[in-house]
């Protein structure tokens, strides 16, 4: 008998929060002997090669998705949309279902796992059509995303909710929201948080890197630049710090739709230009909070947020928002400060805190990661992944 084999479907593999969960745990599920495939729905992604390199499939659409740079696939040569129109994108994603039931039918997976939206939608009515079992969905935020799409996506997930035999969250939030909210069987949902190994530190270089003083206080947040994780918020809250301490914001990661030109302005108008350092995207993330004193997560929407445990990980104190999972992984007062979403003067109040009391950053820090290996370690993720799954195979 062959390997099991488990097939998950995505967006794309371009950096992100699920991504990067997938890229930490497929290898090790890879070595506890599956054989494991990455359906892409719009585009391979800049992590593709990653993956690759690891031994792990992944296959992307035959047609380009109506943008520029798109990767290489499986099917064949690239063609590009000449009708860039609400039904060309139809039409293209009609397409790329069929293309994706037939290589379903044709493949079998033993088991097949959709995250993200997109990849839900599309691969979850292609495995019905090509009638595979064993269908698992992995929810990694609120249900606020419905809101931003026509109603009959929230239509089709709930639908979609009825036939998978594993629907998973990774907050308490998200499985209560899924339950309560969409109706789900609850013996079906099961919380499977992130989870993160206690990196190798390197920070020696990045504060030299970005000009930063060995005296300075370093806060930092990591995120991709979208409205919703709260930069402006974090930005207004800096400004409140007392102009006569030494201390600096790292915000770390990719811009989404210029909104670096929105942040930039509004560091200008608050008049810490020389305080705020926009690094862009990073893969040096553990070196970077090596080189911080305290992390920061002013999201107004999360589900689990990878960057929380990675500062955890270096020992980092952390100021949160109150949303999402956010508080399951922060203990307030204990291992950081938990402060509600929207609320500058708040969040501005706890980061004076941690700015002034250098024994609270090191006893929150030490905190966090012995709460980190307790309850968040790479181990008991891919171990609860691969419980799981044989428990799909074997019936």
């Amino acid at each position: 008998m062959g390997k099991p084999s488990i097939f998950y479907v995505i967006t794309s593999l371009n950096r992100g929060g699920a991504e990067t969960h997938l890229w930490r745990v497929l290898p090790d599920l890879k070595d506890k002997g599956y054989d494991i495939s990455i359906i892409t729905i719009r585009e391979k992604g800049e992590l593709a090669e990653k993956f690759e390199d690891k031994g792990i499939r992944v296959f992307g659409p035959l047609l380009k998705y109506p943008k520029p740079n798109v990767g290489d696939h499986i099917w064949g040569p690239s063609i590009k949309l000449p009708i860039m129109s609400r039904f060309g994108s139809r039409l293209w994603y009609l397409i790329r279902m069929l293309q994706l039931c037939l290589c379903l039918m044709i493949r079998r997976p033993d088991v097949i796992h959709f995250f993200l939206p997109e990849g839900y939608l599309i691969g979850g009515i292609a495995s019905i059509f090509a009638m595979l079992p064993n269908r698992v969905m992995s929810r990694r935020s609120l249900n606020i995303y419905q809101s931003k799409y026509p109603a009959v996506v929230r239509k089709l997930e709930l639908i979609l909710h009825k036939r998978m035999k594993l629907i998973l969250g990774n907050s308490r939030e998200v499985v209560n929201q899924l339950i309560s909210d969409e109706s789900c069987d609850p013996t079906k949902v099961k919380l499977v948080y992130n989870g993160m190994r206690s990196p190798k530190l390197r920070g020696d270089n990045i504060r030299a890197q970005y000009n930063i003083d060995l005296d300075d206080v370093v806060f930092t947040q990591v995120a991709n630049l979208i409205p919703y994780k709260g930069h402006e918020d974090l930005i207004r809250a800096c400004a409140t710090l007392p102009k006569d301490k030494q201390w600096k914001l790292l915000i770390v990661g990719a811009d989404r739709d210029r909104y670096r030109e929105v942040l930039e302005a509004l560091i200008l108008e608050m008049d810490i230009k020389d305080r705020v350092i926009l690094t862009g995207a990073s893969e040096a993330i553990a070196d970077i909070y090596a080189a911080s004193d305290i992390g920061v997560l002013a999201s107004h929407e999360e589900g689990f947020s990878n960057a929380i445990l990675e500062g955890m990980a270096a020992q980092l104190p952390m100021v949160v928002t109150n949303v999402g999972g956010n508080a399951e992984a922060v203990l307030d007062q204990k291992t950081g400060v938990v402060v509600p979403p929207h609320a500058p003067n708040e969040l501005g109040q706890a980061l004076k805190m941690l700015l002034d009391r250098t024994d609270l950053r090191e006893i929150y820090g030490n905190a966090g990661l012995k709460h980190l290996e307790e309850s968040f370690s790479h181990e008991i993720c891919v171990d609860t992944y691969d419980r799981l799954y044989r428990e799909l195979i074997n019936g």
